[in-house]
């Protein structure tokens, strides 16, 4: 059997990190897409800094090299042996479950056994985790109470998907090239980053400030450094369901792609002059114990006044008329942003964003506060069949240099037409 270490004495520790790891992707999401753990791209310096491992015990795991038998799965159970009936998140049981499933890289390669390891993931949730009803799509496992799902194999089955949909009105689309990809701004991916945003927000307008000399509002630093590149708290997000189609088959062909569709609530969608974007794109100039303080004002009515009224008059300096009120809902919550449509690649790709508040996980308010839901389940559209898609895609104009107008994309896109 695939989980043949389960009869091992590491079993306890590996079993409790696969209910933490699968309760923690459906509770948050209602799927997961597991090839993330038995992936060849992520390196070790990958886990430790996209995970922030602070465990002991973690950081000792990971100066070993992978296991290549079963005995080599010894080192988990050593190191955890005190620690079973300790707290584990779900970041700690995703690294420790990539550490052990790497002795398939030997026994059994992934690719090769796709289906039978899949079949047996569904056996054991089914076994061990009865609570929720699970089924598959290749490597998405999901929750059938909770996800509607979609499959997509050409941009007429996307079409026809949206089509059949009964809210068509004031949708918005995002693409993923793997399922397994976090609903979350760049800067909220990475403890180190979300902790030194205010530095990472600075120090870019010290050494270019010439490129923000036609900025007039927070929110257009923020575009300005997303369309860099530069990790921020917006997500982008389109209007057009081409587009998502696009990015979600431009990379990681073998992957299981994905596009999520918006739903919002017209108060969950404002223009960039709004007070309430105002407020949530002013939050970069101030520090991460800041924003704490922040909060902690807002909800408990305890923090540093000074830094409630540093808030409220950096608000003032692009709104005037601003009212000295602030709602603890905007503030740590995420809304659509309709930005103006003076940035080419905006316009090519028919772009909006989401931005986030002071929300460190905020994956949760997206599914729940912005997500389409239909007959009570969120609605996630699969893709498969990339290089098809693609071709197609390209027919209607839909390609890199379509929608990065910019010299070196369309010069990329040329040169890789007539490369083949």
């Amino acid at each position: 059997m695939f989980f043949f270490f389960f009869d091992l004495d590491e079993s306890t520790i590996i079993k409790k990190c696969m209910e933490v790891y699968f309760k923690d992707k459906m509770g948050t999401n209602g799927y997961c897409d597991v090839a993330e753990l038995f992936s060849d791209n992520i390196r070790k310096n990958d886990i430790k800094s996209s995970f922030n491992i602070y465990s002991e015990e973690l950081v000792k795991l990971y100066s070993h090299n992978y296991p290549k038998s079963s005995n080599d799965l010894h080192t988990v159970y050593k190191l955890y042996s005190n620690k079973i009936n300790d707290y584990i998140d779900g970041q700690e049981a995703f690294a420790i479950l990539f550490w052990c499933f790497k002795i398939f890289k030997s026994k059994m390669k992934f690719e090769k056994h796709t289906e039978k390891i899949m079949d047996c993931f569904i056996e054991y949730l089914h076994k061990e985790l009865k609570e929720i009803s699970y089924s598959r799509y290749n490597t998405v496992v999901y929750c059938t109470d909770k996800i509607e799902i979609h499959i997509i194999k050409n941009v007429s089955d996307l079409l026809t998907t949206l089509d059949d949909l009964p809210e068509q009105k004031d949708l918005y689309y995002r693409g993923h090239s793997k399922a397994s990809y976090k609903l979350s701004p760049s800067i909220l991916r990475n403890d180190n980053l979300v902790k030194n945003e205010n530095h990472i927000y600075q120090e870019l307008l010290i050494n270019c400030p010439n490129d923000f000399k036609n900025a007039t509002h927070h929110i257009d630093y923020l575009v300005k450094m997303q369309h860099y590149g530069l990790p921020t708290r917006l997500l982008d997000i389109t209007k057009n369901p081409l587009v998502a189609l696009y990015f979600s088959c431009c990379s990681n062909p073998k992957n299981s792609g994905e596009i999520i569709v918006f739903s919002p609530q017209k108060s969950s969608v404002k223009y960039e002059n709004s007070d309430t974007v105002a407020m949530l794109s002013s939050l970069p100039l101030f520090s991460f114990e800041d924003q704490g303080e922040l909060m902690d004002y807002l909800y408990i009515g305890k923090g540093n006044e000074e830094i409630v009224n540093r808030f409220i008059h950096e608000v003032k300096t692009e709104k005037p008329g601003f009212v000295n009120r602030i709602r603890n809902y905007d503030m740590d919550n995420c809304f659509v942003v309709l930005p103006k449509k003076d940035n080419n690649r905006i316009v090519k790709q028919d772009g909006a964003f989401i931005i986030c508040g002071i929300n460190y996980h905020p994956e949760k308010k997206i599914n729940e506060n912005l997500r389409l839901i239909h007959d009570n389940k969120m609605v996630l559209l699969l893709v498969t069949n990339k290089q098809k898609i693609l071709e197609e895609l390209d027919l209607l104009s839909i390609n890199k240099s379509t929608l990065f107008p910019e010299i070196d994309s369309v010069s990329e896109y040329i040169k890789s037409k007539y490369n083949d």
